[in-house]
């Protein structure tokens, strides 16, 4: 059974780090369009295609975690004049 290839194998062949991959595949703004289209072209090439099980367990955990924050309220003194 051939290997799939990943994020980090496309990152290796497109030369840019791991996260740079994943954000161009997502079509996020802040990576440049000569970043993504390498990015795409190596994706391409190494014959790449999102595992949907995967995507859909990323979407549970994030949809299931617990919020790390907290509200606060403020409460604004008067002015002492």
């Amino acid at each position: 059974m051939e290997k799939r290839a990943t994020i980090k194998d496309i990152a290796c062949e497109a030369g840019v780090h791991h996260a740079t991959v994943s954000r161009a595949l997502r079509g996020l703004p802040s990576v440049a369009q000569e970043t993504v289209r390498r990015v795409k072209a190596a994706a391409g090439k190494l014959g790449y295609e999102p595992d949907p099980m995967m995507h859909a367990l990323a979407v549970y955990r994030s949809a299931n975690r617990e919020t790390r924050y907290r509200e606060t309220i403020a409460f604004p003194r008067p002015c002492m004049n």
